[in-house]
């Protein structure tokens, strides 16, 4: 009988025996009613930062499509101001925007198969949809009897 404890693993055993023992303390610590509490609050917590959050993002989203609204009428605002300029002024306007729009789109290397209609350009600036800052300039060629126009994008960006 004495052999049969010689042969037992009394270090496994009592790390068995203490895991037990703390998985049952534990097992009631969690289960307390102040683990309930702190549990309870902990939740709440986060729904009032779940309602925090989702107001955040409504708002974002309903300014979102008044913004993107807003920047649509600014873009037609301007193509009516260009065309309503080279009605006024004839066609020796039309021909100076065409050539400084043709410079622009030539100068991003996409041509013409795109259009035009995703920038504008008024008084040697030029205005791409969407875009806030443009780093890209206009400069008139003079040439009699001609329209001509460099684009050229801002020193050291491109």
């Amino acid at each position: 009988m004495s052999n049969i404890f010689k042969e037992i693993n009394w270090k496994k055993t009592g790390i068995f025996a203490a895991g037990v023992a703390f998985g049952t303390a534990g097992i009631k610590i969690l289960s307390s009613k102040d683990a309930k509490k702190l549990y309870t609050n902990c939740t709440a917590a986060v729904l009032r930062a779940k309602s925090c959050v989702m107001k955040t993002a409504t708002s974002v989203q309903e300014n979102a499509g008044d913004i993107l609204a807003e920047a649509k009428q600014i873009n037609e605002d301007r193509a009516a101001e260009e065309a309503e300029d080279v009605k006024n002024e004839g066609p020796d306007l039309f021909f100076q925007y065409w050539a400084a729009k043709e410079a622009y789109v030539k100068a991003l290397g996409i041509g013409l198969g795109r259009g035009m209609d995703f920038f504008s350009v008024r008084n040697g600036k030029i205005a791409e949809k969407d875009k806030k800052d443009q780093d890209w300039f206009l400069y008139p060629v003079r040439i009699k009897g001609y329209a001509a126009y460099v684009a050229a994008h801002k020193k050291g960006d491109r």
